[in-house]
């Protein structure tokens, strides 16, 4: 299977962005080489970002680990076995928290927390919006770059608004330290999904002026 997509023109680049989609299920089978994760990691680590201290303000900790992926299913929902069961969304038992663990790759995205009281005394009113902004420049660096290399993802971030006790548990099992917080899950891998891609009425959403 082939690990990207050859482009002749920057329309034909563009119009393949516009084909990407979040997915949530993928051929456990079907490995993507650590050379490509790392150059989809690399690309996102080259997002632009506004910080204070001038240092990018995500990092990236990446396994194909089967026993490191159960571990971290198991921290984000202790209810879950961890193990993988390859329920689609339309299948029963399917669990939006921890459909991550059946892809081959996981991804968890940890973000430096804005501390105000640092900040130049300018960037003190910003700073929470600048960083907010920065962290999700980094993820759609990543998701547009696994599309080009022809891979497919998607992103759970619900467990950060769950009991703190839950990222607490994942940033241990991480090693986790402050000001860094886990920030969102991203599975890596080819996608299972079959289907039509919805169309969007994209007229309706930009304008020029």
């Amino acid at each position: 299977m082939a690990d990207s997509t050859d482009f002749a023109t920057t329309s034909e680049i563009l119009e393949h962005l516009k084909t990407r989609r979040l997915r949530r299920a993928y051929l456990r089978d079907e490995k993507p080489p650590r050379l490509t994760i790392r150059q989809i990691l690399n690309a996102a680590a080259s997002a632009p970002f506004q910080s204070h201290d001038d240092l990018p303000p995500w990092r990236f900790i990446a396994t194909d680990d089967a026993s490191m992926i159960a571990s971290i299913a198991r921290a984000v929902d202790p209810s879950d076995s961890g193990e993988p069961d390859y329920a689609t969304p339309d299948s029963i038992g399917y669990n939006p928290k921890t459909y991550f663990k059946n892809a081959p790759w996981v991804v968890v995205m940890l973000v430096k927390m804005p501390d105000a009281e640092t900040a130049p005394e300018e960037s003190r009113e910003t700073i929470a919006y600048d960083m907010v902004v920065s962290y999700g420049a980094a993820l759609g660096m990543l998701m547009a770059a696994a599309h080009i290399a022809g891979l497919a993802c998607g992103w759970v971030g619900s467990f950060t608004a769950s009991p703190s006790c839950r990222v607490d548990s994942l940033e241990k099992l991480l090693g986790v330290k402050v000001p860094w917080r886990a920030y969102c899950i991203i599975p890596i891998g080819y996608t299972a999904e079959k289907g039509k891609i919805r169309e969007r009425n994209y007229e309706e959403m930009v304008e020029f002026r």
